[in-house]
């Protein structure tokens, strides 16, 4: 396993991690991805976050150097095949670890998102399959639509790591739904909604 050590400057650190004035913690993942695509000399870069967390001060204030985040990155190839690796950010030290090639971890198959969208929209009374990896449903609330999304890789399971930042918006107001699902092996699924 290949490892490298990033240093992020402190602007950077900002934009990727930030602590709200109520101690909220948030992750901007395209900040991040955009800092391992740079380390990482490539294009494309993805990201899913694992954790995400921060030290206070006895008196509660936040200390801002001790962010830390974990998870993972792929870098996916076109062809249902990604490089993979994991991440770990403590304050502006950012460290890469390379898993190699195999499998993306977020299904590309069309054959295998088109078979999932089917198999979760038949368990819908009149639901509409638009295409692969999405379907509406007929059903109140009706018209709303749901994406179904197929991941390989027990780490990607986050709303936010999956979607656009419209459907994250869209999510959050219900008008959206979201099914994950996560092939386990041997022919079988775990599946995770969102919304429904």
């Amino acid at each position: 396993m290949e490892r490298q050590l990033v240093h992020l400057g402190r602007e950077e650190l900002d934009r990727i991690v930030t602590i709200s004035t109520d101690g909220t913690v948030v992750a901007d993942t395209n900040a991040l991805a955009n800092a391992i695509s740079r380390a990482l000399g490539a294009l494309g870069v993805r990201v899913a976050l694992s954790s995400l967390d921060y030290l206070q001060h006895e008196d509660g204030t936040p200390e801002a150097d001790t962010r830390t985040a974990s998870g993972m990155w792929w870098k996916s190839h076109g062809d249902d095949t990604a490089d993979i690796g994991g991440f770990v950010l403590e304050g502006q030290a950012l460290s890469l670890t390379s898993e190699g090639t195999s499998e993306a971890p977020l299904a590309e198959d069309e054959a295998i998102i088109e078979r999932a969208t089917k198999a979760i929209a038949s368990q819908h009374e009149g639901a509409e399959v638009v295409g692969p990896g999405l379907f509406r449903l007929s059903a109140p609330p009706e018209g709303k639509q749901v994406r179904v999304f197929v991941t390989r890789d027990h780490r990607l399971r986050r709303p936010e790591d999956l979607l656009e930042s419209q459907d994250v918006a869209a999510l959050s107001r219900n008008v959206l739904a979201l099914v994950i699902v996560q092939m386990i092996g041997g022919g079988k699924a775990l599946v995770v909604s969102h919304g429904l």
